[in-house]
């Protein structure tokens, strides 16, 4: 094969096996991740619409459905997996969502503002006493990354070059449990900076 055509191939085949390929980066530090990001929306459930629910508790607990949590700002899609319906917003001054107080949880990212084509490609979160739940993030190619989340409080965050349609905090894989704590706030969710494609990194590296 003349050199020149056996370059053209090489390069011809490194860019279809990079461009097929897709990286994820978590974050550990909120400043990091959102210095990445090109625009983003953050819950941060002090929405008055999060304290019209049934008061189970006058200095903790507010009870709302799936749907209640769902409709308040309508950027994210919540569907408990542990205990049906029974999602808590913690405190009086600072609320908290913690249906993962009870379980297992699942949380959608296929309609919000953010989201091109099937899903967003950056999510972060602070939480609170966690355990040991897996956050299981599905992909819109349909692959799935289990990250597990360490324990107590801190940050967490997800950017990727494939979009995030959802992501399950519970058991590997998404399973469901009705055991386990995680108490999140400032959910954010947003576009990361443009960067090249994979497939350029690669002409690039070689040229």
């Amino acid at each position: 094969m003349h050199p020149r055509s056996f370059l053209t191939s090489l390069l011809l085949g490194l860019t279809l096996t990079a461009s097929s390929a897709f990286a994820s980066v978590i974050s550990s530090s909120r400043s990091d991740f959102m210095s990445g990001l090109s625009s983003s929306i953050v819950d941060d459930y002090e929405n008055p619409a999060y304290r019209h629910g049934d008061r189970l508790d006058a200095s903790s607990l507010d009870i709302f459905s799936d749907t209640a949590m769902t409709h308040v700002l309508g950027e994210t899609s919540y569907k408990t997996t542990g205990f049906n319906n029974l999602n808590l917003m913690v405190g009086t001054s600072n609320h908290n969502y913690c249906a993962g107080c009870n379980g297992s949880f699942l949380l959608d990212f296929s309609d919000t503002s953010m989201t091109q084509g099937t899903g967003v490609s950056a999510v972060g979160f602070d939480f609170f006493k966690s355990s040991a739940f897996y956050a299981t993030v599905a992909y819109s190619n349909g692959t799935i990354d289990n990250f597990k989340l360490s324990v107590g409080d801190g940050f967490w965050g997800i950017t990727s070059s494939e979009a995030i349609k959802s992501i399950s905090f519970g058991l590997f894989n998404g399973g469901s449990t009705t055991t386990g704590y995680l108490e999140i706030d400032n959910l954010t969710l947003g576009q990361v900076n443009s960067v090249p494609e994979p497939g350029s990194l690669a002409l690039l590296g070689l040229g």
